[in-house]
This record gives C-alpha cells, structure tokens and sequence, in this order.
C-alpha cells in the first residue's frame, strides 16, 4: 500500500475491517483498490451501475487482457467489503466506504472535486440508465448521494422538510442523515473545519439537535442547536430553509456568545419561523 492507503487503512477503528482492506489490496491489487475507492460513493452497487462507473472512471493505463473489466466488478461485489442486501443489490460496509472514500479526498491526483465528478456520474446513470431502479428506495438514495455534493442547498432543505412532516418516516430521515452525515465528515477533514455556513451542514445539525431535544435529551439538543443558532434569522430570504422552532427552544439557544435576534412575527403566537 502506498501513503494515502495505508493512513487511511490505519485510521479505521475496526481491525477486522482494516484487516479486509488489507487483504483486498494484497490479492487483488492497486487497481482494484481503486475501483472499490470509486464504487464507495455509490449508497448501493449492482453489476451494472458498477461496471459502467469503472468504464467511466477507469485509467486509460489499466490492460484490459490481463485485468477484465468485468472480473474485476465481481471481485468487488464478492468480496468481503462487500454484503448482499437483495437480488443482485450490494452495500459496501459503512466504514469501509468512508474509509476509501477519505483516500480519493486526500490524493492529489482526485481530492474533492473527483467527489463531485463520480456524484455527477451517480445524476445521469439514474437519469438516462434504461433499466428499471431495483426499489424505489435505491433510485432516492442514488438522488440524494449526487444531490448532495452537486445541490446541497436543495438537500438541506429536503432534509428539514422531512423532519417537519405530519408524519415523518424515521427510517427514511435516518438514511438521508447517514448519507449527510458521512459527506460532512468527508467536508470537515478536507477544509480541516467545521461544517461553517455549508448548508446541507447546518441542516443536519439543526435536525440532530431538534431530534434530540424532542427524544428527551434536551441538554445535549440545545448544545447541538447553539452551534447553528448564528445561520438562524428571522427575516428569511427567498433562498432560505424555513424551520419552525418553539419558543422553549428559541430561549434556550440564546447565550451571551451567541448573537440571534428574534422579532415576533405578526402571524404567529406559539412559535417562529426561522432560516
């Protein structure tokens, strides 16, 4: 393994899982390695959007006789980093997709702007790919992965917006938020940051905190919430994500440290709508 592989091999807390990628890379190679490291953004893999990502992405220098294109999807999907979740439907292991995925972030030869170039690969396989979707659940998650590195304003307010549904559905906002929080870790180590005004960022603290606060952890909620309280204003924009916060809430994120400025708003009594 070279630098980048290796760092990121040793950073996993997993040894098991670090132990795979190791062996992975010892039998089948730099390249497909890297093949996984391309496939790792993808929320779920079947043969066919995997064999036409590596036809896509793959170094012209790579000799198709001595390494097949086609035999080197099936490692991948048969390998270890990978379990079969439906018919011909693969997920990667979350950790181990982070983990490859933290290696194209910090090579030079593909850093974030790669990110962007596979996430808009991932918008017009499920845009012009003729074949069926295997669920409808895949073909949103395959929206959200490319959304939310191409549109992430539109995801963040997706995002609230689900939350703040009659009924929200729990595990469909707990697959958006996995998906959002793995690109805002992927975001912080890049720009050795926090999230800062990256608005799918702000969003998904914002709907960790309210979550938390509802759940009855209101003292790790409110800690949450005041580390977005300064994108927060009262007079929203046309562009602004609108999320209706109670007056408990609101009181409770105001410190000294913090400057938030909250005017009543004529048509509203019990809460506020903020950006």
């Amino acid at each position: 393994m070279d630098q980048y592989w290796e760092q990121a091999v040793s950073a996993l807390n997993n040894e098991i899982e670090a132990g795979m990628l190791r062996r992975y890379y010892r039998r089948f190679g730099h390249e497909a390695m890297l093949l996984a490291a391309h496939a790792a953004l993808l929320p779920a893999l079947t043969s066919d959007l995997v064999y036409k990502l590596w036809r896509y992405f793959r170094p012209r220098e790579i000799d198709e006789e001595h390494h097949p294109l086609s035999m080197a999807v099936s490692d991948l999907l048969l390998s270890p980093l990978c379990r079969e979740v439906g018919r011909g439907l693969f997920e990667m292991l979350p950790n181990v997709r982070e983990t490859l995925l933290d290696v194209l972030r910090a090579h030079p030869q593909y850093g974030g702007t790669h990110l962007k170039k596979l996430a808009e690969f991932a918008h017009y396989y499920r845009q012009d790919n003729p074949a069926p979707m295997p669920s409808p659940a895949y073909s949103e998650a395959l929206r959200w992965t490319a959304d939310m590195y191409l549109h992430p304003n539109a995801v963040a307010k997706e995002l609230i917006e689900l939350l703040q549904q009659a009924q929200p559905n729990p595990a469909r906002l707990q697959r958006m938020m996995e998906a959002a929080g793995m690109r805002q870790r992927l975001l912080e180590r890049d720009n050795k940051r926090k999230a800062g005004k990256d608005p799918l960022g702000v969003a998904l603290n914002l709907v960790r905190g309210l979550l938390n606060y509802q759940s009855g952890q209101q003292a790790i909620g409110i800690q949450q919430l005041q580390h977005v309280a300064p994108y927060l204003k009262d007079s929203a924009g046309n562009d602004a994500i609108k999320v209706l916060l109670s007056e408990d809430i609101l009181t409770a994120i105001q410190s000294q440290a913090i400057e938030v400025e909250f005017e009543p708003l004529p048509s509203t009594q019990n809460h506020r709508t903020h950006r």
